[in-house]
């Protein structure tokens, strides 16, 4: 998992991040494709690390997700993403 922290932390994919959030108007996009208007909090990679390195600066391989959307990518939910969704709940 080191080379993937590793990765997080450059420049190069913090930029790359940060210009497909402005893209994207800060929207999830799956959300925004089926009319649901929420915030992005997730840079996803379409075709993950692990299973090709090589696309992990390809913009065209990234979408910006909320949450939710982000964790139905990965099939799972992080207990960050469990708080996340009770604290929305409460507003």
């Amino acid at each position: 998992m080191g080379r993937f922290d590793d990765f997080y932390n450059t420049k190069e994919w913090k930029r790359l991040r940060q210009k497909k959030y402005c893209d994207a108007d800060g929207l999830c996009e799956r959300c925004k494709a089926r009319g649901i208007i929420r915030e992005g909090r997730e840079v996803h990679h379409i075709v993950p690390l692990d299973k090709d390195w090589s696309r992990r600066l390809d913009y065209s391989n990234l979408i910006l997700l909320c949450s939710d959307c982000h964790a139905e990518a990965h099939e799972r939910d992080s207990e960050l993403q469990k708080f996340e969704r009770f604290w929305e709940d409460l507003k």
